[in-house]
């Protein structure tokens, strides 16, 4: 089963490392990104969100984001990143 990770809403540099660490200690584990409260994001809490993604394609845990709010999925989309940019899913899981 996996955990459910509400994500702050202003995700910006205040946060970022904080976000980081519970992101780390999460690895390993499939993990549910909940976005729906997010009103903000700042590229270096992109960075994080999109490190950990790598780090977890890179181990074969899941990981998806669940509920992205609209500010959130705007926010990616300007960044270039469709909604399901963060989302991993190793091959033969789906």
């Amino acid at each position: 089963m996996s955990a459910v990770l509400p994500l702050p809403a202003r995700m910006d540099s205040a946060v970022a490392a904080g976000l980081a660490d519970i992101l780390r200690a999460h690895l390993g584990q499939p993990l549910i990104l909940d976005g729906q409260a997010v009103v903000h994001l700042g590229g270096l809490c992109l960075q994080v969100l999109l490190s950990f993604a790598r780090s977890c394609r890179d181990t074969g845990t899941p990981v998806r984001l669940r509920d992205p709010s609209l500010a959130l999925t705007a926010a990616l989309a300007d960044y270039g990143l469709p909604d399901t940019g963060l989302d991993v899913t190793p091959e033969g899981t789906a």
